[in-house]
């Protein structure tokens, strides 16, 4: 059987879809999370839909589109590998979590220059324009699923955050129609809440730089 592939921005649950959609295609929901997120997991039912890192997978076949920028960076930025950070504690640390991360690493040179006098440490303001410039609308367009969204299966990132949402995307690419796939959809996506520090609900309560330098830039996208 050919595998199928899900193509996913870092940072969009990509690997938690791939655990749902094999769950429900094998009718079993045993698995083990190893880290702190959704990254590496260790489960027993037939592995049948992956990212398109592995050979012989059927590319453009499930693609997540981000349709919502400011809660997939907060997730970009935060739930790294199998890290899960609060979006305030990973400012606090901005400039050395950025030296490893994958989606930052090559642009954290430029904001180290920029603060070389008081490295490590920033200014707030520097912050600020380091996330204007160099990752609002210029670190998504780079990621690879986002140049080629002809995909069989398109799956909106918002939907991982409605349940009723949640389970349409899913339903159009293994159809529910048992009340046991329906229960364990559901006790997934819980599982995934319990796991998840922002979402749409509280981003703007965090106080952070990033949201706050968001509200900025949408209303002055010329800044």
């Amino acid at each position: 059987m050919s595998l199928r592939a899900i193509a996913f921005p870092s940072g969009s649950h990509g690997n938690f879809l791939s655990l749902v959609l094999n769950c429900l295609y094998s009718d079993d929901d045993s698995y083990q999370v190893l880290g702190q997120t959704f990254d590496s997991i260790d489960y027993q039912n037939l592995d049948i839909f992956s990212n398109p890192s592995t050979p012989g997978q059927t590319f453009d076949d499930i693609g997540i589109i981000i349709d919502n920028e400011l809660l997939w960076l907060h997730q970009l930025l935060c739930r790294t590998g199998d890290k899960n950070y609060h979006i305030n504690d990973y400012e606090n640390n901005f400039i050395e979590l950025s030296r490893n991360h994958p989606g930052l690493r090559c642009v954290i040179d430029d904001f180290i220059s920029m603060n070389r006098s008081i490295y490590p440490r920033y200014k707030k303001k520097k912050l600020k324009w380091f996330y204007q410039n160099k990752i609002f609308g210029k670190i998504l367009s780079n990621e690879p699923s986002e140049q080629n969204k002809n995909y069989r299966y398109t799956i909106p990132f918002s939907c991982f955050y409605d349940l009723d949402q949640f389970k349409s995307q899913i339903n159009k690419i293994i159809p529910l129609k048992k009340s046991s796939q329906f229960r364990m959809l559901e006790k997934l996506y819980d599982h995934l809440h319990q796991n998840l520090i922002h979402t749409d609900k509280n981003i703007h309560e965090t106080g952070s730089i990033l949201f706050e330098s968001w509200q900025e830039y949408v209303f002055n996208p010329n800044l």
